[in-house]
């Protein structure tokens, strides 16, 4: 009698632990993803509502300067680029030699297209042409600055940065901070691709950034759409690019720069600068930084 009730005391045991395997490792995973499912109207509402928080508090729009790149030396010209029902400000620079390679510049978050005057007659004394643009709602761009928005500003700009340069100019793109993640959002839709690619100052991802500088936890980070990530889009391109970060860049941390740095592999350039800060590229433009890109560009421009 006593081995019967072993018997079925270990059988019962055996079938619990056969119904608890099957509920932890088949039941249980079935159950969340209905609750996802479930929930997934609600989530996709409350991925709405943070996004919108998150581009309101994140977009930093200026109105534009005074600065022409004229006071500079250099000559140049306005441009309004239609971008559904609103404008883009865009100013370009345009070389004589008809060879010349351009660049077309995404600048960072709390600029305007009048920061640059000074890079882009610099570029032009090297033989370089270039347009920088704002998106919409900054400087002189009417509109309202959102991740979508942003997308579209990229590739009505770049349609227009074709027009304006000459054909045979070959096309660079280059991004500062923010720009990175404007200009790599919209890279695989660029046409004709650019001859190489730029990557100033860059963060890694969105969501790493907004967690590294309080602008959202790690749990609602993780609820946003992995859309900037800009390590992941530099892994899969094709196009020459050149990273570049500062030691003492106090906005985005040099590591999140070394990120993108490896994300690029062999397929680019690392380029590590010294003691410049964030925005000393257009702020008072040094060849320590301008030296690398022009490099780059006659290398892959030949």
């Amino acid at each position: 009698m006593e081995l019967r009730h072993f018997a079925f005391s270990s059988g019962l045991a055996k079938a619990g632990q056969l119904l608890e395997f099957k509920f932890t490792h088949l039941l249980r995973p079935l159950m969340v993803l209905l609750g996802l499912l479930a929930a997934w109207p609600c989530l996709h509402g409350i991925q709405e509502v943070l996004i919108h928080r998150i581009e309101r508090e994140a977009f930093e729009v200026k109105p534009n300067g005074i600065a022409t790149p004229a006071q500079f030396g250099a000559p140049f010209m306005d441009t309004q680029i239609a971008v559904g029902d609103h404008m883009l400000h865009a100013r370009s620079v345009v070389s004589a030699a008809a060879n010349a390679p351009a660049l077309l510049l995404f600048h960072g978050n709390g600029e305007a297209l009048s920061d640059w005057a000074n890079v882009q007659a610099r570029l032009w004394k090297q033989g370089v042409s270039s347009m920088v643009f704002d998106y919409s709602g900054f400087g002189d761009s009417s509109g309202t600055p959102s991740v979508d928005a942003m997308h579209e500003d990229a590739r009505a700009a770049y349609k227009t940065f074709v027009k304006v340069m000459p054909a045979s100019a070959p096309r660079f793109v280059m991004g500062h901070s923010l720009g990175n993640a404007v200009m790599l959002d919209a890279l695989q839709e660029l046409s004709p691709a650019p001859a190489g690619m730029i990557v100033h100052a860059g963060f890694s991802s969105a969501r790493d950034f907004a967690v590294r500088t309080g602008l959202a936890s790690h749990v609602v980070a993780h609820l946003l759409p992995d859309r900037w990530n800009n390590a992941q889009t530099l892994s899969t391109t094709n196009v020459p690019v050149l990273v570049m970060h500062s030691d003492a860049d106090e906005v985005i941390p040099l590591d999140m720069g070394k990120t993108l740095g490896a994300a690029v592999g062999t397929r680019g350039e690392f380029h590590l600068v010294s003691k410049m800060l964030h925005d000393q590229i257009f702020l008072l433009p040094a060849d320590q930084e301008w030296h690398p890109i022009l490099g780059f560009i006659k290398r892959h421009g030949a």
